[in-house]
């Protein structure tokens, strides 16, 4: 039996068949690119989106913890105004110790807290931080630096006195206290050479500059250092490393911070002995220690001769740090205000 032929497609109908499978396939492919667009243009809005809100969040962030500073500034302002110019035992807690005030201060958009380590380790204290509680790196002997960085950094004594004339020489010229130091050869054999700057240390960190100073001295000892007191040292805030720095006896320092606590025995709360001046304070201490031996009375005079003693302060380190509502991330400024001079002497943002 033959097979039976099938009749051929008639030539136009055959066109048009192939042109509609075209049309089909092309359309598909269309949709398929603007299916592609369509996800790309999504993801692309979602992320500029996320990005408009991050940098949103982030101003306002900027905006908030910057707000939490100029409310401490304007405390410390209105603070020495209430007390007239008196260093109290109410001003000192106010400014130092005040986590009523400065544990949480609230605002719509979030909260900030000024607060700061205590310079011996240990408790957190909110509010302030006294620069003339430390020693200025600018304006201090190079036996007082010495001692203290032996305290602080528990290096042994030949060390110590190195760190020390390390850091004169690079506040000035002196010939004799570089002498053995080498410190000129050893900035210009650095992978990125300079030179000693001879000259006032501008800010705390340039400290890591100096000959010998690896960044966990820089750390350790910046509770203890300043370089906005011009070598003044408040007694009635003054930590204890600060009393042995400056060549105290150890038994005298824990008796004379014992007094200066007052009854309860904590620093910085309303009962604190305040002693008000320190033209006085040899003969006030006698009072309280009648015992005091002639080696801290001498200490006492030298540095009154010196000029190197101050009963009050007026120098301030504010570290403000902030968060949003409902959001994670935070945002620290750290600054110093002089109240004398209603200035910022110092800001830095982390």
């Amino acid at each position: 039996m033959k097979p039976v032929k099938q009749p051929l497609m008639p030539e136009p109908k055959l066109r048009r068949t192939r042109r509609r499978g075209t049309v089909l396939v092309v359309a598909l492919w269309t949709l398929s690119l603007l299916s592609v667009f369509a996800v790309y243009l999504g993801l692309s809005i979602q992320s500029k989106m996320t990005l408009h809100s991050r940098l949103e969040n982030r101003s306002q962030l900027q905006y908030l913890t910057e707000a939490g500073v100029k409310m401490a500034v304007v405390f410390l302002n209105n603070d020495v105004l209430i007390n007239k110019n008196t260093f109290t035992a109410e001003a000192k807690t106010a400014r130092t110790n005040n986590p009523e005030r400065f544990s949480s201060i609230e605002l719509p958009e979030g909260r900030v807290e000024i607060g700061y380590p205590g310079a011996e380790g240990g408790q957190k204290f909110y509010g302030m931080t006294d620069e003339e509680s430390k020693i200025d790196i600018n304006d201090v002997e190079v036996d007082v630096l010495k001692k203290l960085f032996a305290l602080v950094l528990g290096v042994k004594e030949a060390q110590a006195d190195d760190l020390a004339r390390a850091v004169v020489d690079w506040r000035e010229r002196n010939p004799e206290i570089s002498a053995g130091l080498f410190t000129d050869e050893h900035y210009a054999s650095l992978k990125f050479p300079y030179f000693p700057k001879h000259a006032p240390f501008d800010v705390l960190e340039e400290l890591s500059l100096v000959k010998g100073f690896i960044p966990r001295y820089v750390d350790q000892l910046r509770p203890f250092i300043t370089i906005y007191s011009k070598g003044m040292v408040n007694f009635n805030t003054a930590s204890a490393t600060t009393l042995l720095a400056l060549c105290f006896r150890p038994e005298f320092v824990e008796e004379f911070i014992k007094i200066r606590r007052g009854q309860d025995e904590v620093e910085a709360t309303a009962d604190d002995v305040v002693f008000a001046d320190p033209e006085t304070l040899d003969v006030d201490l006698q009072r309280f220690i009648p015992t005091i031996e002639g080696h801290d009375l001498f200490i006492i005079g030298e540095l009154k001769k010196k000029r190197k003693l101050a009963a009050d302060s007026s120098v301030y380190r504010i570290e403000a740090q902030g968060q949003l509502n409902n959001q994670q991330e935070k945002k620290r400024i750290t600054c110093v205000f002089n109240i004398l001079h209603s200035k910022i002497v110092y800001y830095r943002e982390n």
